[in-house]
């Protein structure tokens, strides 16, 4: 049965204060009809007042349409709503009109200047997203598992120790990037199942952008890791935490997942990741097991 999220209504509103604005502000918005923006505007022959820059911000003055979907709320808000203009009102939205269409309850409370508010809003990941992500998180982890004290993989290969997984990583971690590219794909999936057992916190789209800040501050509960091969401990990119020596590694399977020779399930392999937290936690491995036979008790 679909489960149908609402949001929570309150009998009176908080945060509900729109911020001011000049007089050309409010002439602008006056001349914007609903669910049209600056550019739209002035193509049908409306001049704007407004001094940005029009090659780069015609959508700067954006009015809201009450029957479509909203601009994606984002902290900027806190400088300037001049994009979240209120559908029938010469105003921009108020803290509580931005923090419903964030899916926030309205019984939910920001104890902060308005400034603020916008930005905690903007910043927030919308509450009935973590909850649908959870609830299928909650799914996956009560699928079944066979056989009486271990879980169950369906997609091999998959490392059974750090030390199987250090193995397997090892002949790709001096590869230049040209040699990367030739290596049979069952070679590069072995590494990549690999690193997904090593690392449950590392995600393949972080791989994308790694930033050009390290670190070699030793990273905790790696021991094993340390000990057979430290140079995939540190050093490590501080935004995306992948250690530097897999990076390359980390943008040939992004090549192969984009050319089709890695299916969703093998590029993001959460099948080795769950396999790399059981190794590491016994009490992980139970609470694991103990939902799969309970969804099918």
């Amino acid at each position: 049965m679909e489960r149908v999220l609402e949001i929570a209504k309150a009998a009176q509103l908080t945060a509900h204060k729109a911020r001011p604005h000049n007089a050309r502000d409010l002439r602008d918005f006056s001349r914007i009809k609903e669910g049209e923006h600056g550019g739209q505007t002035e193509a049908r022959g409306e001049p704007l007042e407004f001094t940005y820059n029009r090659t780069c911000f015609q959508d700067r003055y954006k009015r809201q349409h009450r029957d479509q979907l909203c601009s994606t709320i984002v902290a900027h808000l806190a400088k300037d709503g001049l994009m979240f203009i209120h559908p029938t009102q010469n105003r921009s939205l108020t803290p509580r009109e931005a923090a419903r269409i964030q899916s926030f309850p309205d019984w939910f409370q920001f104890p902060v200047a308005r400034t603020h508010q916008f930005r905690l809003i903007g910043n927030a990941v919308p509450p009935l997203v973590a909850e649908a992500v959870g609830e299928e998180l909650r799914e996956f982890l009560r699928e079944p598992a066979s056989g009486p004290d271990l879980i169950a993989f369906e997609l091999p290969p998959l490392p059974q120790s750090e030390a199987d997984a250090v193995e397997w990583l090892k002949p790709l971690l001096d590869k230049p990037p040209r040699a990367l590219k030739v290596i049979p794909i069952a070679e590069l999936k072995r590494a990549w199942h690999a690193i997904a057992f090593l690392y449950a916190g590392l995600h393949p789209d972080a791989a994308l952008d790694h930033g050009e800040k390290t670190s070699r501050k030793p990273l905790e509960n790696y021991e094993p890791v340390r000990i057979l091969e430290p140079r995939l401990l540190a050093p490590y990119y501080e935004r995306s935490g992948w250690p530097v020596i897999l990076a390359p590694i980390a943008r040939e399977a992004w090549r192969r997942y984009t050319a089709e020779e890695l299916s969703d399930e093998e590029f993001y392999c959460s099948e080795a990741q769950i396999a790399g937290m059981s190794h590491r936690s016994p009490a992980f491995s139970e609470a694991v097991r103990l939902s799969g036979s309970e969804q099918t008790n």
